[in-house]
């Protein structure tokens, strides 16, 4: 698991290769270790764990939670296939304003770690694309926000999309009062 933490080019957000064992019985994957992430400084104390199971078109997103409930997060796909997708909104980050997708696959073993300060979305390739959220703090519903998907220059697959009232609703990047340092 720790033999592939990969850099991107947002500030603090890793993509890695999650541990995965095969058998006659089919697999076991362990996409979270606290010794491994905190030997690379990535220490996060796990508060809740959730899943999502979206269609095909889906995009979920671009969620985060402000400060003082702000949180660093695990994702990784357990079925199915998304472009998991992560804007750094912090402003003293050298890759403010900078958006990135990465591909994940419950093939592809690939896992996401991001920093908090970023907000996280994803778009669903095909039906019941499966995430696992790891996250450090519990969800607070006051400081649960987001930025409207399209806002932000990022080339989503699609534009005939499927996305919640709530997700239309978000201000655009331009337009976010900005609570991250």
């Amino acid at each position: 698991m720790g033999e592939m933490f990969q850099k991107t080019e947002i500030e603090g957000c890793f993509v890695f290769k999650s541990s995965l064992f095969k058998d006659k019985r089919g697999s076991f994957s362990k996409i979270y270790s606290s010794e491994i992430f905190m030997s690379l400084g990535l220490e996060i104390p796990v508060a809740e764990v959730f899943f999502s199971n979206s269609h095909k078109n889906v995009i979920r997103g671009m969620h985060f939670q402000s400060p003082p409930h702000d949180h660093a997060k695990i994702v990784s796909c357990v079925a199915g296939r998304v472009l998991d997708v992560v804007l750094d909104l912090r402003k003293s980050s050298s890759s403010y304003g900078k958006a990135m997708g990465t591909e994940l696959t419950a093939l592809n073993e690939m896992t996401l770690f991001i920093p908090k300060g970023c907000a996280h979305g994803f778009y669903s390739y095909e039906d019941n694309s499966i995430i696992c959220y790891i996250v450090e703090t519990n969800h607070h519903k006051d400081s649960d926000k987001g930025i409207l998907w399209n806002s932000f220059g990022f080339q989503w697959p699609q534009e005939q999309v499927i996305l919640s009232e709530r997700d239309l609703e978000f201000p655009t990047l331009k337009n976010f009062v900005n609570p991250f340092k």
